[in-house]
């Protein structure tokens, strides 16, 4: 697990596993969400290993959405479920929740893949889905959705 290794890196936490990590960032433990923050140097592959572990996914998508977490947190949570590809229901939680931060430059290219994948699950969930399919096969490009 190359990603605990990166997230006991700055000695905020000493934790064994990633369950007991995912323990106290559950509970927002100051050291975890520190942690978390400079998991955004991390390389993509971590922090992918990181939102596909066990419940991580879910406990990622609570911190990206809490306004009450630190900002570095805030963005490391999102930008490990971008890396994970998250999908819809959960991206127009992810975009509702944590939308805030994708004008923030160390998203990096995640931000556009949240916006884009964002505005597809909104249009799904408000049953566009089908109208977007008939104006793609008709040539037309509705510009909402890129």
């Amino acid at each position: 697990m190359a990603i605990l290794a990166t997230l006991r890196q700055d000695r905020a936490g000493d934790w064994k596993s990633l369950d007991d990590y995912l323990r106290e960032l559950r509970h927002r433990e100051t050291g975890a969400l520190a942690a978390l923050a400079n998991s955004l140097s991390a390389p993509p592959g971590e922090q992918k290993e990181l939102a596909e572990y066990g419940e991580a996914g879910a406990v990622l998508l609570e911190v990206a959405c809490d306004l009450r977490v630190p900002k570095g947190a805030r963005l490391a949570a999102a930008r490990c479920l971008l890396e994970a590809g998250i999908e819809p229901p959960f991206v127009a939680h992810l975009f509702i929740g944590a939308g805030d931060l994708v004008t923030d430059p160390r998203l990096g290219s995640a931000a556009r893949r949240l916006g884009c994948a964002s505005r597809r699950a909104v249009a799904d969930a408000l049953g566009l889905g089908r109208a977007v399919a008939l104006a793609n096969t008709m040539g037309w490009s509705p510009s909402f959705l890129s």
